[in-house]
């Protein structure tokens, strides 16, 4: 996906524990990527199928599939208060897949981190891979990794896809 097509843009919706994090959400979405037309969605639930019941754990890849159908032609961010997992992990901070991308603010106790992984997410929708450099696109498997690593992009990452 080119970044600078200017059809490009982003619906950031969110459930109802995660509201408080979207104005922070969608002003640092569009700091990072200015020529991404960010927007706030409407607020989405978690419906039950979701729910794993043996783990008490939201199905990142459930998600997603209830996330498609619930947006345009444009990409789509989903901030999640639930704990949620994806394929043999004990959890995720989110998760990105096509068009759509997650944020689990279960784990995430400040606007800041929720911020941060929304880049993240968001960076994987624009095609951007995990980065080894101190980079908004760094995995990160623990809260301190998150805490640790930066909210901007790297100049390689930028590079990417400014193109």
């Amino acid at each position: 996906m080119k970044y600078d097509d200017p059809r490009l843009n982003l619906l950031v919706f969110f459930d109802h524990e995660s509201a408080r994090y979207v104005r922070g959400v969608v002003e640092e979405l569009g700091r990072t990527y200015p020529t991404l037309s960010v927007a706030e969605g409407e607020e989405i639930n978690p419906n039950g199928m979701s729910l794993n019941p043996t783990r008490g754990q939201l199905d990142g890849e459930y998600l997603l599939n209830q996330l498609h159908g619930a947006h345009g032609a444009g990409l789509a961010l989903w901030l999640v208060s639930g704990d949620v997992y994806h394929d043999g992990l004990n959890f995720v901070f989110g998760l990105a897949m096509d068009r759509e991308a997650l944020v689990s603010t279960y784990r995430l106790d400040a606007e800041e981190l929720v911020a941060k992984e929304a880049v993240h997410e968001v960076g994987h929708l624009l095609g951007l891979a995990h980065c080894r450099y101190s980079c908004a696109m760094r995995f990160s498997n623990s809260l301190a990794e998150v805490m640790a690593k930066p909210r901007s992009l790297c100049a390689h990452c930028r590079q990417h896809i400014e193109g």
